[in-house]
């Protein structure tokens, strides 16, 4: 899922309701001379205007929604909120005032958003803005059920507008509609072909669909838009691996590591493909054997093979696993800082019952990559079976921060409202 600060959905909201709160003033009036003043941007002008009519007519509403209208302009959005009130106060049912206010309060997170909309669809049960407005903030809330039913209503008013359209998309990717939702979510990329999580999520949605030639299609497009993204080059190669393409899969890798060599995504990216080759082992041995027989020390295909193998189930004192681990042995020859082998390797270490040489692998896979969650807590374990119990607990107590650390980023991520 994309994140992003709530916006507008709607650029148009503001001209919208600046026309709808004039009513049936003649062309040519104060009030439809203020209303244009606010659709040409010219929020000071039209602030200046509307000021001497309110000391003459305080208690027209269509004066303190055009304020309001004028204030929100000026980003005076808690100045607006209150001209809004004041005008609701004088015409509770104003559909142009709760329009106004629902769309300020949307756009600015105010939790007062919700019970305008729910006033203005009360008002204005088709309305696609105010339905597209509710559909977004359910959306952040991680509530697609409702998100969807609002979405449905709003299509209209979202059929430019890439952030929603992808939110739609995901809502019904959820509830199992697929192919909709590759529907909403190419057209979001027509809209917005440089938002790199747009490649990713249409793609991974190609492939849960059995379509992974569709997949690497649509990850081809996104890096030949954009060939700096390390994130899109990872994925292309995971699919890459799943379509045991391995050649094109470790160009892919290593691209992803000399754009982004502090998190060295593509091993990252390794250890995804290899979760996935459960019903393709056989094939990822076979492919990753022939490969290898044509360049028998690349550090990659050694460490797809060996992963395969043990995914198998090579078992110690096995031709199988000790393929593995001589495998891993040349991965890491060809580079010591291969975290991901260094890692795999430690585990047959243990296996043999060997922790004091799994502990060695697994400090220099830790030092190469601290984040690696699976190389710290392979590492608690050698160490309790070394019979070192506080650096156990130290190790322990640096895992614990890395999952607090993920917990928390992801909180801040669901708390987010993508709309762009």
């Amino acid at each position: 899922m994309v994140g992003a600060a709530v916006a507008p959905i709607f650029p148009l909201a503001v001209v919208l309701v600046a026309v709808g709160c004039v009513g049936q003033a003649r062309a040519g009036s104060e009030l439809e001379e203020i209303a244009r003043r606010i659709r040409d941007g010219q929020f000071d002008t039209a602030l200046a205007l509307t000021e001497p009519m309110l000391s003459r007519s305080p208690a027209d509403p269509r004066l303190w929604t055009l304020k309001g209208l004028a204030l929100a302009g000026l980003g005076r959005a808690a100045e607006s909120l209150d001209c809004y009130e004041r005008a609701l106060e004088l015409d509770p049912g104003s559909l142009a005032t709760l329009q106004a206010k629902a769309e300020l309060e949307y756009r600015t997170g105010r939790p007062g958003a919700r019970e305008t909309l729910r006033r203005l669809l009360e008002r204005s049960p088709a309305n696609p803005v105010a339905h597209a407005m509710v559909a977004s903030l359910a959306f952040a809330e991680g509530d697609c059920r409702t998100a969807l039913a609002h979405f449905e209503k709003a299509e209209t008013a979202i059929s430019e507008n890439a952030g929603a359209l992808h939110q739609f998309g995901y809502c019904l990717a959820a509830a199992g509609r697929a192919e909709e939702a590759q529907v909403r979510w190419k057209r979001a990329l027509e809209l917005a072909p440089e938002e790199e999580g747009y490649y990713l999520d249409l793609a991974r949605l190609h492939a849960e669909s059995g379509a992974l030639s569709a997949a690497l299609d649509v990850l081809a497009a996104g890096v030949g838009r954009l060939p700096a993204s390390a994130p899109l080059r990872v994925a292309r190669g995971v699919f890459l691996v799943l379509a045991g393409r391995f050649d094109e899969a470790e160009t892919e890798f290593e691209e992803a590591n000399r754009l982004s060599p502090d998190r060295q995504l593509g091993t990252v990216g390794l250890s995804y493909a290899s979760t996935q080759w459960q019903q393709r082992l056989d094939k990822a041995i076979a492919q990753a054997r022939r490969s290898l027989a044509r360049n028998p020390a690349d550090p990659l295909l050694n460490y797809l093979l060996a992963e395969a193998l043990l995914r198998k189930g090579a078992e110690p004192g096995t031709p199988a696993f000790e393929e593995a681990r001589r495998s891993l042995g040349r991965s890491i020859e060809g580079a010591p800082e291969f975290a991901k082998a260094r890692t795999a390797l430690a585990k047959t270490e243990l296996v043999l019952g060997r922790p004091r040489e799994a502990i060695e692998h697994l400090e220099i896979a830790v030092k190469a990559d601290p984040t690696d969650q699976i190389a710290l807590s392979t590492l608690v374990t050698a160490l309790q079976r070394a019979g070192r119990p506080e650096e156990a607990r130290a190790a322990a107590g640096r895992l614990r921060a890395l999952l607090a650390a993920e917990r928390e980023a992801d909180l801040r991520r669901s708390r987010r409202r993508p709309v762009p």
